[in-house]
Parts: structure tokens; sequence; C-alpha cells
């Protein structure tokens, strides 16, 4: 029996809604389209254009598993790099001491995480494309969103994990190394800028909610006030606000005044002097040198040592000089 291209067919539901349920005199007209997938028959295409389509799918499926093959290898390597990073991490601990969260983090390099999350997202990514070309799963909105999210995820990781390769360059690893010494302090003051954000946000949705269109529901409130901290559609926000009591229009001015003063002028000029000065330490750092931890000192202690023999404080897994037999060690000593 031949193979044919038959017809994609779909039910469409469309739902028009008026919404008056805060009762405030504001009706939201909101459309919902939901489609569903229906089996069909038929031909729309002659016979030589779908062996053509036929063969550009087996095409397409020999790229997706040289893809899947290429992305397999790619995340054995990283997790063979990342098992013998705990093995090294262990030895130093047992030659030293507990190491502290800090050193501990340096034998982990999360770039080959990064890799490994990338490489699954477009292995799954790359699966679920196939099925959907062959028809083996419906080829409803929801699985076609699910495929590109998934090879999109893996892409902005694949194309971020390149960012690693530009290390070896000393100009060009400035953005990269400023984010990673300013992580700490930008994630311990955003904890506390999203406090006070969540403070504005709730009061926000419960007070002008019913009578401003962009704080109906939190999640629009929250966009909302993301939008006002980047600067946009400042005035179309003040001018939403309709009600006749003079005592809300009064608290909408002062409530918008107060956050975009305090989170434009203060929180926002914060978070940007924090790359600032991680910036400018950098460049010092890179004139000076970097400080050292106290596993780097550790290093130096355990290479001291084996220029002195014998290196009884040296770590063998660092150290290939200290790896001597006994009767070595007992001709030294002698």
């Amino acid at each position: 029996m031949e193979t044919q291209t038959g017809p994609t067919c779909f039910t469409v539901n469309v739902t028009v809604l008026f919404s008056n349920y805060k009762r405030s005199g504001q009706i939201l007209i909101s459309l919902r389209i939901l489609t569903e997938e229906r089996t069909c028959t038929g031909r729309i295409m002659s016979q030589d254009v779908e062996e053509l389509v036929e063969s550009v799918r087996a095409g397409s499926l020999v790229l997706n598993i040289i893809v899947i093959l290429v992305c397999l290898l790619s995340s054995c390597l990283c997790g063979r790099s990342l098992h013998r990073a705990r093995i090294l991490k262990q030895k130093v601990e047992k030659q030293y001491k507990k190491l502290q969260m800090s050193d501990c983090m340096q034998f982990v390099n999360l770039w080959y995480v990064l890799m490994i999350v990338g490489d699954a997202c477009i292995i799954a990514g790359s699966i679920f494309k196939s099925l959907l070309e062959f028809r083996a799963i419906s080829s409803s909105s929801s699985n076609s969103n699910a495929c590109g999210m998934l090879l999109g995820l893996g892409g902005l990781m694949a194309w971020v994990g390149s960012l690693r390769y530009l290390d070896f360059f000393k100009g060009f690893s400035v953005l990269i190394v400023t984010m990673k010494e300013a992580f700490s302090k930008v994630m311990r003051f955003m904890v506390c800028a999203l406090v006070m954000y969540m403070g504005f946000l709730f009061c926000g949705w419960l007070v002008l909610g019913p009578y401003h269109i962009k704080f109906r529901h939190f999640s629009t409130a929250f966009e909302c006030l993301f939008s006002l901290v980047n600067g946009d559609d400042m005035f179309g926000t003040f001018a939403a606000t309709e009600s006749e009591d003079i005592g809300l229009w009064f608290f909408s001015r002062i409530y918008l005044y107060s956050f975009i003063s305090l989170f434009v002028f203060c929180v926002l000029s914060l978070f940007i002097s924090l790359f600032t000065e991680t910036y400018d330490t950098l460049q010092t750092y890179f004139k000076d040198g970097f400080p050292k931890t106290s596993l780097h000192r550790f290093l130096e202690q355990c290479e001291e040592e084996v220029e002195n023999y014998p290196c009884k404080l040296c770590c063998d897994s660092f150290c290939e000089r200290c790896q001597l037999d006994e009767s070595e060690e007992e001709k030294i000593e002698s």
C-alpha cells in the first residue's frame, strides 16, 4: 500500500468572554481559541510531491539521529569530567581538610552542567520533532509548543556555552568574569528588592485592581510594575485609572510616583553600581593578581614540599612527583 500524506484537520472552538465579575463598570473582553486535531482522510498532494516530502522527512530523521548522537557524546564527556572532578575533590579533602563551599565550587565546572542541560533539551526536542513529522503523536499546538521550547532552550544553552572558549582570551572574558564575581552580591540585593517589590505588588493589586485594567490580575500587575521599572508606558499607566472617587485617584498617583521614584532612581541605580564596582575591582585584579583562596595556598604549599623532599603534606592528586613507593621513601630517610 502506498503511503500518502493526507490533510491535517482541526476542530476550532472560539469563545468570546465579557467579564464584569469585579462589578467595577469595566467590562473585559477576551477571546479564547482552542484547536483540537481530528482524524481525516484524503489526498492533498500529487504522488511526485508526496515522494519528495517522504525523502525530506527521511533526511530530517537522519539529521535528528546525528544530532542526538552528538549530544549524547557531549553529555557523556561532560559527565565524565564532572565525575573526575568529584573524585579529585574527595582526595583533596582526605589530604587537606574539609573544604569551604567556595573551594568546593572550584571543582564544579558550571559550563559542563549548562552543556548537559542544553544537550538534554536538544535530544528531547529532536525526538519530539521526529514524532511530529511522522505523526506518531498529535500535532496539536501544545505538542508543537513543547517541541519548540525544548529546541529553543537547547539552542540558547549551546550558544551561551560557547562563551566558555572566550575565557582563554583576557580581553573577551571580562563580561563572564564580572557576572561570575558579582553573582552573590546581586542575588542578595535582589532578595531585598524583591521583598519591597512584592509589597508594592500586593498593594496595587488589592487597591487598584477593580479600577485599573493593568492591575486587574496578579500576573498583569506584576508585569505592569516590571514595565514601569524599565520606563515603559508610564503615561498610559497613570491615565488608565477610572474612578469617580477622588481619594482613590490621589492614592493611585502617590502609589505610582513612590514606586517609580524608589525603583527607577534608587534600586535600579544601585543594581547597576554593583556591576560597576565589580568591574573596577576586576580591573585591579587583572593588574595586581587575583586574591588566593585557601585551596590555592594549599597547592602552593604542596609545590614547595615537592621541591624540598620528602613531601609528607602533599596531595598525590596534584603532585605526581609525590607518588613514591615505599622503597624510595626508605632510601630518602636513610
